[in-house]
This record gives C-alpha cells, structure tokens and sequence, in this order.
C-alpha cells in the first residue's frame, strides 16, 4: 500500500518557507538520536534495576529527563520508525505493518532538518524496504540484519564488515561524526539490531547471566482466563512458541542448517568458539532433558539471559557516544536520545515480542539529555507517544513543525506540571500475520485502558490500571464501570476524528443491485491507490456498473484499483439474516498491466465463532467496450449463520516474465460485490 503525504504545497516549496531561528545566529542543538529494537523498560537499570544494570543509559537519565508514559502507536519495528520519521499515523503514513513499503517521498523529519541547514545521518536498522532519504549519508542493515560480520548498504552500495553488529554500528557513526562538516550542527539516527530476535550475544557476554538467577514473572503461566479471545489465540509463547533451534541455539538434530544459519558468517576460527560456549551451556538441558513446567523454565532462562547479554553491548556502545561527546566538547549542547522503537514482552503473561496494547509492549522507554536546556535527573510523567518525537526535535532545534505532522512537541512540558494530553492513542493492524495478534485499537489515560480487537473477532476489554497494573482483569461489561466506559469510548471517537483514522470498520449505507442490503459495517484491508480510488469506500457496494469510458477517458468513477497489493475486503453481515450467494468481478486488461487475480477466496465467520473458506470458482468472462475482459468470481455459501465476511483476491504483484512492463507492479481492479 501507497500513501502519499499530502502537501499544502510541493515538497521543495513547502521546505523553503519553513521558519528557522538560525538566523537570529544561535547555536542550534546538535541532536543524537539513538534507538535500539525491541528493547523494553524493564531491561533499563533507570526503570527497573531488578534484571539488570545498563550504567551508561542510566547516565544520560542521571544528565537529564526519564520519561515514563511514552507509547508507541503501532507495536512492530517499520510502522514504529515510520511514525518517527513522519510524525503521522501509520494510516496516514502508509506503513500498517512490516509488508509495506515506505513510501520514500513522505515529508520526514531529516528532510525538514536538512532543509534547515542541519547535516544529517542514518546508520544500523532501518527496516522500511524503500531507500533512506532526507539523509546527507546513509549506511543501513539490508532488512532486519545480522548480528555477525553484517552487510550493510551505505548510500546504495552493499558492503560485508567484519565484527559484532552493534560495534560496528557505533564505529561507523563515530567515524561520520568525526569527519562530518564542522560548520553545520548534525542529525543523526544510530539504530541498533539488538536486542531483537534471535539474540545473538558478543562471545565475551554469552554467558555473563548464565550464573544470574532471573525470577520468572508472576504472571508466566497466565491462563488468560479474564481477558478475550486474543490474549488466548495468539502464537508468542515462550514456552510454546519459542523455538529451540533457531531462538535458543540448541543443535537442531534433523536439520542442521538450520541451527547453522544463525551464525553461518563467522569465520571458521570464530565458529569454533561459538560452538565450544554453546555446547557447555547447552549440556544442561541434555542433561536434565526438562519437560513441562521445566521446560517452559528452561526455555525463559535461555531466552532471558541472552536478550540481556545483547543489551550489555548496547550499553557499552551508548558509552562510546557519550564519552565522544564529552572528549570532543560537544556535550552540553547536544541532544542525546534513547529510545526503543516498541517496548517487549519478558515473560509477562507467558509471552515474548510485543504488537498487543499491554503495557509490556506499548510503552517505550524514552531517556533524553539536553544540558543546555534541561535540568538533569527529572523523572516526568507526561503522557507521550513517539508521535510526538519529530515536533519536539524541531521544536528545539527552532524549526516549525509542519502541518501534516500530527504530534505534539513536548519541549515545554519538561518542568510543566500542564498536562500534554490526557489520552495516548494505538492502532495495530499486521493480522494475519506472525504470532497471530489480533487488529486492535485503544486509547490509554492514566486511570484506564480501553481496546477493541477486531477484524475476524468483536471484542472489547478495558482495565483499571490503578487496581491491576497488569491487565490481567477485563472489566469492560462490569456495571461498576459502566459510566467509564462511556467516557473512554467518546474519548476514543474523539481521538479517531481528531487523527483521521478511519481505517477500521465503519458503519456505511449501501445497497447492491440483488440484495438491496442496507446499512452493513465494512472494511478494504488494503487501500486503493489514490489515483484509482473511485467513489472511495461507496465504489464496491454502490450497486453501480462499471463506466465503460474508464480506459479511454482516464476517468475511474466505480473501479478501483490496488497497485501490486491484494484486494481484501470484510464485510459485517450480521444483519443479513441469509446469504446464499457471493458474486464479485475483476477487470483483466494485461496491456494496461491489470491482470485478473491469482486466486479469489471467501472466508467467512459463523455465529459460532468457526473460520471457514470457500474457493470462488471464475466464471462468466464478459468483453468490454473499452478493451479487455470483465471476469466473474462466485461462491454458493451452505453455511446460514454467517456473521463476517472476507473477500481476498491475491494480486500478481508484478508483471510477469515476457510482459513489456516484467518486473514492475502489476494492478487489479475491482468494481462490484454482489450479495445474494
């Protein structure tokens, strides 16, 4: 999915007309913005000193402000770094997840940094498929990386080094900030892989936790018995999901390359050590051959004490760019910034990752020095979002926050006791997808939490966050709290409006030539490309047929076309007390690079909760007058209870080989859904 920013003018003459105090000859900030992945509060010795001790993070907090009600809007690394970068939501920034690509001419903050006379860098994770741009130089992980001898591609060009990624990662930006030019204050982002999955330790720290008695959390072997089904049907257990090869290095006996993989680019001499620290630490569970609860033990043990071996090169490594500072007399006026794209689960209700709304995942540990400017040691309580990270980097640097951006500066609420805002906003989308979370939205006050999942299942919970900071009690239909949730649901229609999110379901009236059905709630998973959007949402449900003058003129009033996406759509058929007949057509015009779908398939939910699917088989092919074939895809559905509707038809993605336009996105058109 592609989605433009919208601009009030071109890029280029929108950044020209950005204000800036530079002009009035001070010295603006440098700014060092330092994010690592997936790496949670708990594992910062400045927010918990309980698991273990990060001391030079902590001297960024002792320098200036911890922050403690930061949240991410979307739980998973690309959305996350898109919000950073563009200062939108994910729906209007375009990155819902991981599988799309970003769009590279969105208005970032390094463009408008740059624009303003700022020099500006990215190096380590990117993860946002399109190249960086709005940086002066760029030297980025190809996807999520590697922890040993990684590629990199510095502005374009592939290069292999040797060493730990997160060392390299700090070599590489040193080195750019030595040679960077000296006249012009510098941005730059240092974005670690660690302590993301498989956590793969530096030799020397592999087993430093190893002797490190860890306590598993309270709610390890949580039974979800008071939360909805999502909590239930998703796959991030530790004790049942992890994997014993490839996440805790145990020798997979049937596939070795598997086990090989993780750490296949070590030099042979490298190798062998790897393999002498595993095979002693790996000899425990042979020997005890753990099962059951001794297992899942086993398995957290393992986990836990490398994803915080990974975190002790981190913190090594963010000392390297604080005493660089100090030594280079760049300290008191340069913002350093540590953050973590998302929070993480360590064992909390049994899980690892993140993606859900619970706290565990949704808050991110922020830690922001500013000598200059801010007092050291503040702990500050504002409620934050890493929306709000572009605006308050341009605010102190001077510069206006563009329009389009929907996040707040907090520059001025360091020592203010003025509330920011009153509610944090969330919007996870990757489902279907790994660990199987479910799509959910919410909103966060201090007191409370309120969060619907939806897409294939209609649930709601809510939490009273001073009595069960865990979230480990729904109280959504407790009476106690019937006039909360009144409030939490305005607040969060509020919200919605407020940032334009209307990309979860929405009542709308539509009628269909057959049925005449009215007022069905619906959803396009994918959004068309803005060129060939239609009537928008009406185009598939308006009971219109296509305006056969749409190729000749270029005017697309009732298809709408998804550029290399699929077309997925759901529809809430409750209120249809019977279908029996599902019928939807394509447009197949391969010398205009629409092609008809791989595949069409109708799944749908019965009003017992079963996830059924049913193969459309092609049927009519119908000639156009402007060229090309009409094609007819229809299911019969023998099930009567039928409560939600999927469409899904599987785009080509690219043109074919032998085609003039091999390679490039191929599109598929859509124009009507009749039900009968």
């Amino acid at each position: 999915m592609k989605t433009k920013a919208m601009f009030p003018l071109s890029t280029a003459l929108f950044l020209q007309g950005v204000t800036t105090l530079a002009q009035q000859n001070q010295q603006r900030p440098n700014i060092i913005f330092i994010m690592s992945d997936d790496h949670a509060a708990k594992a910062i010795s400045c927010y918990d000193g309980s698991i273990n001790k990060t001391p030079n993070i902590d001297r960024i907090a002792a320098n200036g402000v911890r922050f403690t009600n930061c949240f991410c809007t979307n739980a998973v690394s690309g959305p996350s770094r898109a919000v950073i970068l563009s200062g939108q939501l994910s729906h209007l920034n375009g990155m819902i997840n991981n599988e799309v690509t970003f769009d590279s001419a969105t208005l970032t903050l390094p463009k408008v940094l740059r624009a303003n006379g700022y020099q500006t860098a990215i190096i380590g994770k990117w993860h946002l498929k399109s190249n960086p741009t709005g940086f002066d130089f760029w030297k980025v992980l190809p996807g999520q990386g590697e922890y040993f001898n990684p590629d990199f591609i510095e502005n374009g060009k592939k290069v292999r080094e040797q060493g730990y990624v997160t060392d390299l990662i700090t070599d590489n930006a040193l080195n750019w900030l030595k040679d960077r030019d000296k006249t012009k204050p510098f941005f730059i982002m240092i974005h670690n892989k660690a302590p993301h999955r498989p956590w793969l330790p530096k030799f020397e720290n592999a087993t430093m936790y190893d002797t490190v008695k860890i306590p598993l959390p309270f709610n390890f072997f949580d039974d979800y018995s008071h939360r909805g089904d999502a909590a239930k049907l998703q796959k991030m257990m530790v004790a049942r999901d992890l994997d014993l090869n490839i996440d805790l290095k145990l020798p997979d006996v049937n596939n070795k390359d598997n086990y090989f993989s993780n750490v296949n680019r070590l030099s042979e001499s490298d190798r062998k050590i790897w393999d002498e620290i595993y095979h002693k630490r790996n000899k425990s569970y042979f020997d005890e051959n753990p099962q059951g609860e001794a297992l899942a033990y086993w398995k957290y043990r393992r986990y836990i004490n490398d994803y915080l071996a990974t975190i002790k090169t981190v913190d090594d490594n963010v000392g390297r760019i604080l005493d660089y500072l100090e030594a280079n007399d760049l300290y008191k006026n340069t913002i350093v910034i540590y953050t973590s794209d998302q929070g993480f689960f360590l064992g909390e209700h049994g899980w690892f990752d993140k993606r859900f709304m619970y706290d565990e995942s949704y808050r991110m540990p922020l830690i922001i020095e500013y000598p200059a400017k801010l007092k050291p040691s503040i702990t500050n309580n504002q409620m934050l979002m890493n929306l709000d990270f572009a605006p308050t980097m341009l605010d102190w640097a001077g510069i206006q926050k563009p329009e389009q951006m929907q996040g707040l500066s907090f520059a001025n609420y360091i020592d203010n006791t003025e509330k920011l805002r009153d509610a944090t906003y969330y919007h996870y989308y990757e489902y279907p997808g790994e660990h199987a979370v479910k799509r959910h939205y919410g909103i966060r006050t201090e007191k409370y939490k309120l969060i619907h999942f939806y897409y294939d299942i209609d649930q709601w919970e809510l939490y009273d966050l001073q009595k069960d900071p865990h979230e480990m009690m729904n109280v959504y239909n407790d009476t106690a709290y019937a006039a909360i949730q009144k409030e939490l649901l305005k607040k969060l229609t509020q919200l919605q409006t407020e940032y334009k999110d209307k990309s979860y379901i929405v009542p709308l009236d539509f009628k269909t030539i057959e049925n005449k059905a009215l007022g069905l709630d619906y959803l396009l998973i994918n959004q068309p490309a803005p060129k060939y959007a239609a009537g928008g949402k009406h185009a598939m449900l308006d009971g219109k047929v296509e305006n056969p003058d749409f190729i000749a003129t270029g005017i697309n009033r009732n298809w709408i076309g998804f550029e290399k996406n699929n077309f997925e759509m759901q529809l809430d058929v409750k209120k249809l007390k019977m279908l029996n007949e599902i019928e939807i057509r394509f447009l197949d015009m391969p010398e205009a690079w629409v092609f008809q779908p791989d595949t069409v398939e109708f799944q749908y939910v019965n009003n017992t909760g079963q996830l059924k699917s049913v193969q459309a088989i092609a049927l009519t092919k119908e000639k156009r007058k402007a060229g090309g074939l009409i094609l007819h895809y229809k299911a019969t559905i023998e099930d009567k209870n039928i409560a939600t509707l999927k469409i899904k038809a599987v785009n080509h993605g690219v043109c074919p080989p032998g085609h003039a336009g091999e390679g490039k996105p191929a599109w598929i058109f859509t124009d009507e859904l009749i039900l009968k």
